[in-house]
């Protein structure tokens, strides 16, 4: 088989087309990395979020706690100088 002229621009057109899928498979695979770092980035400041809130909600079920707790009898009467309740 002898080559020709015409098989030689052949296999340069195909390496072209083969080098130019290959840049673009690795730009969309560069892309999807930057989505899922992205992805990766608000997933953790949603976690983030749900820890603090979890922590604020255990806060108010304990202040809210405390109040049933409190009985008005048990504070203390304020008195005047004299001795006089306000």
């Amino acid at each position: 088989m002898m080559w020709r002229p015409q098989n030689s621009k052949a296999i340069k057109d195909a390496d072209g087309r083969s080098q130019n899928g290959i840049e673009q498979a690795s730009l969309k695979a560069k892309e999807a990395d930057q989505h899922a770092t992205d992805a990766d980035t608000r997933a953790q400041a949603a976690q983030l979020s749900a820890t603090q809130t979890t922590a604020h909600l255990s806060n108010v079920e304990r202040v809210v706690g405390n109040l049933d707790q409190y009985k008005s009898g048990s504070q203390p009467r304020l008195t005047s100088a004299r001795g006089r309740p306000f």
